[in-house]
């Protein structure tokens, strides 16, 4: 059975572009939970860096998904999963390729942590997932270890994050932005350290390499590496902001 067929067994409108589907009769709200994202009982159903399309564009699914949380955080509609796999990306824009369905519903409950919306199981933890620790913080050795703490969090590698930054320096590898540079002493050594692969995605504790997998950038490259779906890569986005800075200068020659 594909996802389409599942939908409608359900008695449900079936879109092939759609994140998410609405029964209201049943004040129900039905994600799909992307086996990449799920995390022991935990799964990532939307984020606000999904709002655009690689392209730029505004992304119609996120915007239906979105209205349908809403079903559920505002109106207390009951929220269902289904498993889905991934079968692989679009060459050209990116998009995921669903390679499968689980056709099976699970009751999860929904929490809302910073830009995402995670479908919880039961017996699962609300995860935050910190996009930075500080320096002071005790080294670790391995990524993706999960630490109880009052919530689970994927702990990241302070002392990978000294050996990029000794091997790379602490300027951004977009932008070139360097904070103590511009601020003097209040800027100096602030940088962000990006995963080249998203911590969430490689599938539990992992010995980090901090020259391959790690890079510095600056808080604003970081959130646009992050505001598509699928990360961008430090290429592209170099790629979009000179192609921006060319057309300026070429529109000033004028």
């Amino acid at each position: 059975m594909n996802r389409k067929q599942f939908i409608e067994s359900l008695g449900g409108e079936y879109w092939p572009w759609a994140w998410s589907f609405s029964f209201p009769e049943e004040r129900l709200v039905i994600f799909p939970a992307w086996d990449v994202h799920e995390k022991g009982g935990t799964c990532e159903i939307l984020s606000e860096g999904w709002r655009l399309t690689n392209a730029g564009t505004t992304n119609a699914a996120y915007s239906r998904a979105r209205k349908h949380i809403a079903l559920v955080e505002d109106e207390g509609w009951e929220l269902k999963t289904f498993v889905q796999y991934k079968g692989g990306e679009d060459p050209e824009t990116g998009t995921w390729q669903i390679g499968g369905i689980e056709p099976h519903l699970e009751t999860r409950r929904l929490s809302h942590v910073g830009p995402s919306w995670f479908a919880i199981s039961a017996d699962a933890v609300d995860p935050v997932i910190p996009e930075e620790l500080s320096e002071s913080e005790e080294a670790q050795t391995t990524e993706g270890a999960k630490s109880q703490v009052t919530v689970n969090v994927y702990e990241r590698s302070p002392e990978a994050r000294l050996k990029c930054l000794a091997h790379y320096g602490r300027s951004c590898a977009v932008c070139d932005f360097n904070f103590g540079e511009v601020f003097g002493p209040h800027g100096e050594g602030f940088i962000h350290v990006h995963h080249l692969i998203p911590v969430s995605q490689r599938g539990g504790e992992y010995v980090v390499d901090a020259i391959n997998d790690l890079r510095p950038v600056c808080p604003n490259c970081h959130a646009m590496i992050h505001r598509t779906r699928q990360p961008l890569t430090i290429e592209a986005l170099r790629y979009l902001r000179e192609k921006i800075q060319v057309a300026r200068v070429t529109a000033g020659a004028r």
